[in-house]
């Protein structure tokens, strides 16, 4: 085995490895996110008395703004008084949809050695190994996502 691909298979582990960590921490920052985004719970007494209270140990602090959402009898929901109706389901899977697009954008990064090595012909275009949504963690993650959006 040449040099040239021993150090292009040490810069592909290295490669691997900073990708695998910075994608499984930014799914667990991201899923974090969103749960303590969403662990509140809204008392209203009357239309001038309102109260939210927090469900756990949230480190976020209060929005800048303040954003109502409607929940209509059809299942829609308005933002505010003069907001377009949108199903209830689809505000619930939006951020889920965001995290799978994140899986997705990962998932095809093409390995270093075939465009350094650019003579040689590639039968195929080798790609890195990352993180799959059927990985234990990552399903717990999108689960407890999903379970915090439905709440």
């Amino acid at each position: 085995i040449s040099k040239l691909k021993k150090f292009m298979t040490m810069i592909n582990f290295m490669m691997e490895d900073t990708l695998r960590f910075l994608a499984e921490d930014s799914l667990a920052s991201y899923a974090g996110f969103i749960s303590g985004a969403v662990s509140y719970q809204v008392k209203i007494d009357d239309i001038g008395r309102v109260e939210n209270v927090r469900l756990g140990e949230s480190l976020l602090k209060w929005p800048l703004f303040k954003l109502e959402l409607i929940l209509n009898r059809d299942g829609t929901v308005d933002i505010g008084s003069h907001g377009v109706p949108i199903p209830f389901d689809k505000l619930v899977e939006m951020p889920l949809a965001l995290f799978d697009r994140a899986l997705a954008a990962i998932a095809d990064i093409p390995q270093l050695e075939p465009m350094v090595v650019d003579r040689v012909f590639w039968s195929s275009r080798p790609i890195l190994a990352s993180v799959h949504a059927e990985e234990a963690r990552v399903k717990e993650l999108r689960e407890g996502m999903g379970r915090a959006l439905r709440r």
